[in-house]
């Protein structure tokens, strides 16, 4: 398929079981509500160890729910699953939280590296702020594919070990082309940016109220899963036609 037909086709997957659809949304809603509420009444502080423990179950929920519509798209199915099967969900959730955990571990360490290194030259705070925020940029640029792409294989092959198969993840990127990454990249750009962008208008919109119940649940109840769902989808048909 090309990509042109692929977005096309993900734009209206979401809407094929709203049920699920909506239950992504209730579970996205969960945490961001708790932690806006939260920061509204403590600005300042840091979240508590039950909203951290809150957001690391709806996270597991969510990304087990997403790999599960990977799975179910390289299957051929062209329906969005249903939300059952909750321990798989789980489980799977679980994996993906430690394959980008894992992943994640050497970035941290440079991100901190490079801080500890500029405060001990005498960078002001403001400087290291706005260079480790340049690292971060770049760096997230190259770890997404990378992370997309481990748990694919995870979620392919059935196995923790094949997120961490670098030989798995070059024939991948072969096999998909760049052409065909360099246009998931500017999809998933879009998605990344889009959900901040829709809040402010609808900020601007709703001015006349108090906007920040509303746009939160909009945000989170519809946008951002919607946003999710699609780009899983897009992926997983590129991944299905380009490397199954």
């Amino acid at each position: 398929m090309e990509i042109r037909e692929i977005v096309k086709d993900s734009l209206s997957y979401p809407l094929t079981n709203w049920k699920s659809y909506l239950i992504l949304g209730v579970i996205l809603i969960i945490t961001s509500l708790y932690i806006e509420i939260w920061w509204s009444f403590y600005p300042n502080a840091g979240l508590p160890f039950g909203v951290i423990i809150v957001e690391l179950v709806t996270g597991i929920l969510s990304l087990g729910y997403l790999i599960k519509i990977f799975k179910s798209t390289v299957d051929c199915e062209n329906v969005l699953p249903k939300f059952n099967g909750l321990l798989n969900i789980i489980v799977d959730g679980f994996k993906g939280i430690l394959v980008i955990i894992i992943y994640a571990i050497p970035f941290s360490i440079l991100f901190l590296g490079v801080a500890l290194f500029l405060r001990a030259n005498g960078y002001s705070s403001n400087d290291i702020f706005g260079l480790t925020t340049l690292l971060m940029t770049i760096c997230t640029v190259v770890i997404i594919p990378i992370i997309t792409l481990s748990l694919a294989n995870m979620a392919f092959e059935g196995k923790l070990s094949s997120a961490f198969s670098s030989s798995e993840i070059r024939d991948d990127i072969d096999d998909i082309g760049w052409g065909n990454f360099i246009a998931l990249y500017f999809i998933l750009g879009i998605i990344y940016i889009s959900p901040n962008h829709i809040s402010t208008a609808l900020n601007y919109l709703l001015g006349w109220i108090d906007p920040f119940l509303i746009v939160t649940i909009i945000k989170y109840l519809i946008i951002i899963p919607y946003l999710y769902i699609f780009a899983t989808r897009t992926f997983a048909v590129i991944y299905r036609s380009s490397v199954v």
